[in-house]
């Protein structure tokens, strides 16, 4: 009887632990259902598609008729002789814009092989200095070696 009292105990508690740990998976499990939020709203939306389809309207109305997401316009001179005017034509400002793009497009294509060529040796020269060869000045180096 003496041997049974142990047994017996542990039994229990490997019953209580067992019977704990499926209430646990069970509340977990709940749990999950209740956080998802996505599967919430798609139920929402399909028991309320009117609701939820009116209240977009609703609020996109609201947005629009704020004040503060509206462009401000600027207030033109009721008269303004075109030799005092501030501002300059926006057709003009454009032309020259695009006048200046094409020029700087053909100086880019012009320099483009210069550049190419003056790099090309510029990282000739750092490579074959890294690698232990003569650089430049024709003085041999060490060739890079990392601590051990």
């Amino acid at each position: 009887m003496a041997g049974d009292a142990p047994a017996n105990r542990k039994a229990e508690l490997m019953a209580e632990l067992h019977r704990s740990r499926q209430a646990l998976s069970e509340s977990i499990g709940g749990l999950r259902g209740d956080l998802d939020v996505g599967r919430h709203l798609r139920q929402s939306f399909t028991r309320s598609r009117t609701g939820w389809l009116t209240g977009a309207a609703v609020t996109g109305m609201v947005l629009s008729a704020l004040p503060f997401l509206k462009k401000k316009k600027k207030k033109e001179p009721a008269f303004s002789l075109p030799f005092f005017s501030r501002r300059a034509d926006p057709v003009q400002e454009k032309a020259k814009g695009g006048l200046l793009l094409a020029i700087l497009g053909i100086v880019a294509s012009l320099l483009k092989p210069v550049v190419t060529t003056f790099l090309t040796r510029k990282l000739a020269t750092y490579a074959t200095g890294l690698n232990g060869h003569r650089n430049g000045n024709g003085v041999e180096h060490e060739p890079y070696r990392t601590r051990r």
